[in-house]
């Protein structure tokens, strides 16, 4: 397994941050259900950590 590492990501949208923070924090939605994807862990508000496995172990990150 590879060192701890962190991910930041970043995008440009017409919708407001109050449209917009809901949807990103339901990660268990947006991210799961293609390729046996496991999200372990919270989700739900700033600060939360999880652990996300797809390919039924085939990527983590």
């Amino acid at each position: 397994m590879q060192p701890y590492k962190s991910f930041e990501y970043s995008f440009h949208s017409n919708k407001s941050a109050d449209e917009i923070f809901p949807i990103l924090q339901d990660v268990k939605t947006w991210w799961s259900g293609l390729f046996g994807e496991k999200i372990t862990g919270e989700t739900n508000k700033i600060g939360d950590e999880f652990s996300f496995s797809a390919g039924d172990g085939g990527s983590f990150f």
